[in-house]
């Protein structure tokens, strides 16, 4: 059972990272901008990304339990 959790979490962060690196953070070949950027999608997170996508993550979470 604990493996099983542990998997979970680690798949939990393994989404997260791969949500940030593909919409938050800066790319040296996209000339510094973020691919949000560049596909247009308005950034509406705060100064610290990374904590403010995993406060954006729990609250939709909790808002679909």
């Amino acid at each position: 059972m604990a493996l099983v959790k542990k998997l979970k979490t680690a798949r939990r962060i393994l989404n997260g990272y791969r949500a940030y690196y593909n919409l938050i953070s800066e790319h040296q070949a996209l000339e510094g901008r973020t691919p949000a950027e560049v596909s247009g999608i308005r950034n509406t997170i705060g100064r610290n990304k990374w904590i403010e996508l995993i406060r954006k993550a729990q609250q939709i979470s909790q808002s679909k339990s």
